[in-house]
C-alpha cells in the first residue's frame, strides 16, 4: 500500500549515503515507478533493458525483463569484477519471461550472479570464475518458506570477489513430522495449540505422567498419558 512505500522510501533516504539497488520482480514488476513515488537519490532502480552501476573496480549489471536476446546485448570489461542482477528461474538458456541461461552466462565474463525469484539460499558453480546465487528472503513468513534465512554478503579485495551466507532471521520456520502410528484410531490425531493459556485451563500446569481425558464430538472418550 501506499502507506508501506512511503515507509520504506523513508528508510532508504534516512539511510544514505548507503546506496540500495532494486530490481523489480515478478511480484511488484513496475508498481514502484509507476507509483509517482519520490525515489530517493541513494535508490538504484534496474530497468528493462540492461542498466550499469560502476562502484570502485565493480560494476552491477541488471535487467528486470528477461528474453532470448538478453545474453548477446550485454556489455562488460573482462578486467572489472562484474556482478549480474537479474529475477528468474536458472535454466539452460535465456527465454521470455523469466528462463536464465547457465551455459550462456559461462561465455561471459561475470564474478557473481545475484538472483531472485526462489525464496531460500541455494549456490550453483557455472565456472571457476561465476556462480549463481538465490540469497533467499531475510524472514520466513509461512511454512513454505522453512529453514535458515539472512543474506548474501560479498566482499570484494583487489581481483578476490567472495560472498558468504549469513543468516539472519529472528526466528526460523520448521516443519516437524510425528509418527501418529498408535493414534487412537485411524487417520485420528488430536492437536491442543493456542496462544492463550488461559482458553485451555491448566494445560500449562501439566507434567510427564498425568492423564488426560478428551471427549470428542462425537462423544467417543480417549484418555491420553502425557
Amino acid at each position: 500500500g501506499v502507506r508501506t512505500l512511503e515507509t520504506v522510501m523513508g528508510i532508504i533516504e534516512n539511510s544514505a549515503p548507503t546506496l540500495f539497488f532494486y530490481l523489480p520482480g515478478n511480484h511488484e514488476k513496475n508498481r514502484l515507478t509507476a507509483s509517482g513515488a519520490t525515489i530517493p537519490e541513494n535508490l538504484k532502480i534496474f530497468g528493462e533493458s540492461w542498466t550499469y552501476y560502476e562502484l570502485a573496480d565493480v560494476t552491477l549489471a541488471g535487467c528486470s525483463k528477461i528474453d532470448a536476446a538478453l545474453p548477446r546485448t550485454l556489455t562488460l570489461n573482462p578486467e572489472r569484477k562484474n556482478i549480474l542482477v537479474l529475477h528468474g528461474e536458472l535454466s539452460d538458456k535465456f527465454a521470455s519471461p523469466d528462463k536464465i541461461g547457465a551455459r550462456e552466462l559461462a561465455d561471459l565474463p561475470i564474478d557473481y550472479v545475484a538472483l531472485g525469484h526462489y525464496h531460500s539460499y541455494s549456490e550453483t558453480k557455472i565456472t571457476e570464475r561465476t556462480r549463481a546465487v538465490y540469497c533467499g528472503t531475510p524472514e520466513g513468513r509461512g511454512f513454505d518458506e522453512c529453514g535458515e534465512k539472512g543474506f548474501s554478503l560479498i566482499t570484494v579485495e583487489g581481483n578476490r570477489l567472495e560472498s558468504e551466507f549469513v543468516p539472519f532471521a529472528q526466528r526460523k520456520l520448521c516443519e516437524i513430522y510425528v509418527d501418529i502410528t498408535d493414534s487412537v484410531s485411524v487417520n485420528d490425531i488430536i492437536i491442543a495449540a493456542h496462544n492463550y493459556k488461559s482458553h485451555f485451563g491448566t494445560l500449562n500446569k501439566l507434567i510427564i505422567g498425568d492423564e488426560v481425558e478428551f471427549i470428542d464430538a462425537y462423544g467417543k472418550h480417549s484418555v491420553f498419558t502425557v
